[in-house]
């Protein structure tokens, strides 16, 4: 059953369905659990609050991302959720000033 077993389980089990890639999945499972240790790859606003955050630029991302989410298990989900408020409050707010 989906609902019992680990999160990356889940997520491989969701991508057996036609059109659902791994960001659809992710997003599933974070939803579904907030205490899963899931991140959402490819999701862009992430990506960019985590360039941003740790002053990567696109070259660097790629080499720097797994040890930066390593540093957030068990708690991957919890972190994203606050990065994606943190964009859409104070990053978007601070743009809107301007």
């Amino acid at each position: 059953m989906l609902r019992n077993a680990p999160a990356k389980d889940q997520i491989e089990d969701l991508m057996r369905f036609k059109g659902v890639g791994i960001w659809t999945a992710s997003i599933f499972v974070m939803s579904s659990d907030m205490l899963s240790d899931v991140f959402a790859y490819g999701d862009a606003t992430l990506i960019k609050v985590i360039k941003q955050t740790y002053k990567l630029d696109d070259k660097t991302i790629d080499d720097n991302l797994e040890m930066i989410l390593s540093n957030w298990s068990p708690y991957t989900t919890l972190v994203c959720k606050a990065l994606w408020h943190y964009n859409d409050t104070v990053l978007n707010q601070t743009l809107n000033r301007i």
